[in-house]
């Protein structure tokens, strides 16, 4: 599935305040050229000082936009973002400018005739993006964890589909139909289980998900920078 066709994938579920069934998800997603350079720059922030780092994605009638990258500490981040669009009119012209606002910036501009001025704008918050620095294991390897409880908690309780995971990797999370309503302390175990792994150096760890977070009502991606994201689970 390419990056539009997801795009209008999550938009069509968001609308209708439902997750897809499991077998609705492709079995890869094709992410943009715009989507992967922000990935890689929050990717070097990361390495730069390791602290985590997170982005919003919100769309806007049929074009998506990115927030700045904000910083948060060594072991997590959250951060509160918004987005509108207005209409100004330009008396001179006979026409109204759009400006697309994102924490109070613009992030694009527009022309719209008045014939063409739209009744409603459709908008909103698609998914977060965050990082997880990396670490050194008693191997002397450069590994990083997983997704963690926080992690899970915080997509379980929004609204959002999908949640996203910058390690050396790019790692997305989706809601099904039968997602569970909370991780729970079997979750957290299985959870600090799968970054023990993932720390160790594990080779097989999409394995290791696969079998052990069938039952979650979750569907993981994962893919190198620049590539395909491949469904796992």
């Amino acid at each position: 599935m390419n990056y539009s066709e997801f795009y209008f994938f999550l938009k069509k579920w968001r609308e209708a305040k439902r997750f897809p069934p499991k077998s609705g998800w492709p079995t890869n997603i094709q992410m943009s050229g715009s989507a992967w350079d922000s990935i890689r720059k929050l990717y070097l922030l990361t390495n730069q000082d390791n602290h985590e780092y997170e982005t919003s994605m919100f769309f806007a009638d049929g074009d998506t936009y990115m927030t700045q990258p904000y910083r948060g500490t060594t072991n997590s981040v959250s951060a509160k973002h918004s987005i509108q669009v207005r209409f100004v009119p330009d008396q001179g012209r006979k026409v109204y400018n759009k400006l697309v606002e994102i924490d109070g910036r613009v992030v694009d501009k527009d022309v719209v005739k008045p014939e063409k001025l739209p009744k409603k704008t459709q908008l909103g918050f698609l998914f977060n993006i965050h990082t997880h620095p990396r670490h050194v294991n008693m191997a002397g390897q450069v590994t990083y964890s997983f997704f963690s409880d926080t992690d899970i908690r915080s997509l379980l309780s929004s609204d959002a589909i999908i949640s996203g995971l910058i390690t050396d990797s790019f790692w997305l999370v989706g809601k099904t139909d039968n997602v569970i309503s909370r991780v729970g302390e079997v979750g957290e175990e299985l959870l600090y289980k799968i970054s023990e792994k993932a720390f160790a150096g594990e080779e097989y760890l999409d394995d290791t998900i696969r079998q052990n977070m069938s039952r979650w009502g979750l569907v993981f991606y994962r893919g190198h920078f620049g590539q395909s994201l491949l469904r796992i689970s």
